[in-house]
C-alpha cells in the first residue's frame, strides 16, 4: 500500500480522535510521505518514533498494534502466562501514561493481567517488578535521552531484561501480522480496573525495590566516612529520577543533597533543557550553577527515565570538559543495577577521588569502585575513557556488568 493510500486510509477513518485529524489535515506533502510510507519499526529493544499521526509515528494506534502481538504471543504460552502478566512502566513524556493505560486496556481484552504504576517511574524499576511480581513480561513507555517530541515503547521479557531471541522474533512476527490497527479491541479501563484485570501499583513496589538497592552497597564503611558531608547536586531532567533518587540517596547515609527544583518537576517539554541528555555538557547548565552557589562535591544527572547517569566534579585547575557515564541496561538492568543504585555507591569514591587525586589525569592510575571487587587499573594517559569493562563479581546481584565509561570530569 502506497503513502497516499495509508494517509486516505486513516483519514477515513471515522473514531479518529480529533487531534489526530487535526494533524493528518494540516500535512503537507512531505510529511504525508514520511508518517505514512512504512511502518514504525519494532526491533529487539522495542521502538521509539516522533509522536504523531501515521504508521512511522508513534501513536496509540501503533502502540496498540505493538500490545495486540505482545497479547497473542501470551496467549500462545497458555493460561499461566497470561495470570502471570505483564508489569507496565512510563516516563514523563507526552503520551505516556495515555500510551501505557492503553496497552493494558489490549492485553485486558484477551484476559491478561496488567500492573500499571500509578504515576511515572525509573526503566530500572520497571525491570524490578517484572522480577519482583514475577511477571511473563514487562513494558516500558519511554524514549530515553531523545529530545521532546519523541516517544517509545519497549518490551521486556520476564528477566526483566531483552526477550529471548525466540520469543523477540515471534513477538515481532506476530505484530507485523496485524493489518489493520484500528481493529484492535480494548477492554473498559474502568471495569478492568474493578474486576483486577489491571491492577495500579506504586509504593508498594517503590518500597521492595528501595530495600534491593539498599542491600547492594559493598562497602558501606566508605559512604559512612565521607557520605554525610559529601555535598551533592542532583537533578532528574524532568524525568523520573525524581521518584526515587532523594530517597535512594537519603536511606544510603547521603545528608548534603541538593535537588535543581526548575529540574524536578515533570515536564514533557524539557523545557530547561535543549535536549535531557546527560552525556551533553549543556544539560547541567543549571546543576553547575547551582553547585558554584553550594561549593558542591558532585554534580549528578540522570535522563527521563534514569537509566543513563552523567557526574562531574569540581575542580577548578583545570579546563571544563564533557562527561559520561552511561549504562547499557541491556546488560545491567536484567539483575536490577542502574543508575539510581550507583548515586549510593560511587559518590564515596568520587569524593576520595577528587580529594587525593585532584582531578589529575596523570595522577589517576587505579580507581576503586565500590561495587567492583578488584580494582579497575587505567594506563597512565588513558583515564578519559574505559570503554566495554566487563566485571565480574559474585558478591552481587549483578553477575557481570559492562560499563561505557568516559570518566568524572570537572566544572569550574
Amino acid at each position: 500500500m502506497s503513502y497516499t493510500e495509508n494517509y486516505q486510509k486513516w483519514l477515513d477513518f471515522a473514531e479518529l480522535p480529533a487531534y489526530l485529524r487535526d494533524e493528518l489535515v494540516a500535512m503537507d506533502e512531505k510529511t504525508k510521505e514520511d508518517a505514512f510510507y512504512t511502518n514504525l519499526e519494532f526491533g529487539t529493544a522495542g521502538m521509539r518514533g516522533l509522536i504523531g499521526a501515521g504508521t512511522n509515528r508513534i501513536n496509540i494506534y501503533v502502540v496498540r498494534q505493538a500490545t495486540e502481538g505482545l497479547a497473542q504471543l501470551i496467549d500462545s504460552k497458555g493460561e499461566e502466562a497470561k495470570k502471570r502478566g505483564v508489569a507496565i512502566a512510563y516516563d514523563s513524556r507526552h503520551f505516556s501514561p495515555e500510551f501505557a493505560f492503553e496497552s493494558a486496556q489490549v492485553l485486558a481484552a484477551h484476559g491478561i493481567k496488567s500492573y500499571v504504576f500509578e504515576s511515572l517511574r525509573p526503566t530500572p524499576e520497571l525491570s524490578f517488578a517484572v522480577r519482583h511480581l514475577h511477571t511473563f513480561a514487562g513494558i516500558m513507555v519511554t524514549a530515553s535521552h531523545n529530545p521532546a517530541p519523541f516517544n517509545g515503547y519497549k518490551v521486556y521479557g520476564e528477566d526483566g531484561g531483552q526477550m529471548p531471541p525466540a520469543d523477540a522474533d515471534a513477538l515481532t512476527d506476530y505484530i507485523r501480522a496485524i493489518e489493520n490497527p484500528f481493529t484492535v479491541q480494548l477492554a473498559d479501563l474502568e471495569e478492568s480496573k474493578a474486576s483486577g484485570l489491571i491492577e495500579v501499583i506504586g509504593e508498594n513496589v517503590d518500597a521492595e525495590y528501595l530495600k534491593e538497592v539498599k542491600g547492594v552497597n559493598i562497602n558501606q564503611d566508605l559512604i559512612n566516612e565521607y557520605g554525610r558531608d559529601m555535598k551533592i547536586v542532583y537533578t532528574p531532567l524532568h524525568g523520573t529520577g525524581e521518584m526515587l533518587a532523594r530517597r535512594a540517596l537519603a536511606q544510603a547515609g547521603f545528608e548534603a543533597v541538593q535537588v535543581v527544583e526548575a529540574q524536578a518537576v515533570p515536564d514533557a517539554d524539557f523545557s530547561t533543557v535543549k535536549s535531557p541528555n546527560p552525556e551533553s555538557q549543556a544539560a547541567f547548565a543549571l546543576a553547575e550553577e547551582l553547585g558554584r552557589k553550594v561549593d558542591a562535591d558532585v554534580l549528578v544527572a540522570t535522563d527521563p527515565d534514569a537509566d543513563r547517569l552523567g557526574v562531574e566534579i569540581r575542580h577548578v585547575d583545570i579546563q571544563r570538559q564533557t562527561n559520561l557515564l552511561e549504562l547499557h541496561h541491556a546488560l545491567v538492568f536484567p539483575r536490577f543495577l542502574f543508575a539510581l543504585r550507583l548515586l549510593k555507591t560511587v559518590f564515596a569514591v568520587i569524593h576520595d577521588f577528587a580529594d587525593r587525586r585532584r582531578c589529575h589525569g596523570r595522577d589517576l592510575h587505579q580507581i576503586q569502585f565500590l561495587f567492583v571487587r578488584h580494582p579497575l587499573r587505567i594506563p597512565r594517559g588513558h583515564h578519559a575513557q574505559l570503554a566495554a569493562v566487563a566485571v565480574d563479581n559474585a558478591n552481587l546481584i549483578v553477575p557481570d556488568l559492562s560499563i561505557d565509561l568516559q570518566f568524572l570530569t570537572c566544572y569550574g
